[in-house]
């Protein structure tokens, strides 16, 4: 594609994306939902408020926090989710693992793809599962981490682990 092809406001975006940092990309994705009062299960984590510092590194830092509605709470930090139980923290993923994302179920999909459901189906899918992701791991990793009752807070996740993966494969 040459400059002489796009329109300007296309190329500026693509300039803007490109020198983002997933740390940014993220933040910026949940500020919207937040002041919009879309996302009252989010909050950007304020400076100090590092809780699970204990488990991250000095270079680390929390970026934003989601309570789903398993009452468990997403710590996404610079460099990885982390995931607490209760008192208990565990990693997830670090960003640099992510490969692929899909919304809802990546076998749904492909099953909708080779014979197609009933649309009440569909839609009982999708309201049910509507803030469920899967997050696929590059090889040596977990593999296939899930994410459930992510209320709202699906979609700017979704787009933030999307843009892991466009930035990753453009460079």
């Amino acid at each position: 594609m040459t400059l002489a092809n796009c329109r300007l406001d296309v190329v500026v975006v693509d300039c803007v994306l490109a020198n983002m940092t997933p740390e940014r990309y993220l933040e910026l994705q949940f500020i919207k939902g937040i002041r919009k009062g879309d996302l009252t299960n989010a909050e950007l984590c304020p400076q100090g408020t590092d809780a699970p510092l204990p488990y991250m590194s000095s270079e680390e830092h929390c970026i934003v926090t989601v309570h789903d509605k398993h009452k468990r709470r997403l710590w996404f930090t610079n460099r990885r989710l982390l995931l607490q139980e209760q008192s208990r923290v565990t990693t997830l993923f670090e960003y640099e693992a992510v490969q692929h994302v899909h919304w809802m179920s990546k076998d749904f999909w492909a099953r909708l793809r080779i014979s197609p459901l009933p649309e009440e189906e569909i839609a009982r899918t999708k309201t049910d599962h509507f803030d469920r992701l899967e997050v696929e791991l590059k090889t040596g990793n977990a593999g296939l981490v899930t994410l459930e009752g992510l209320d709202q807070s699906y979609l700017p996740i979704f787009k933030f682990l999307q843009f892991l993966t466009q930035t990753r494969s453009s460079s």
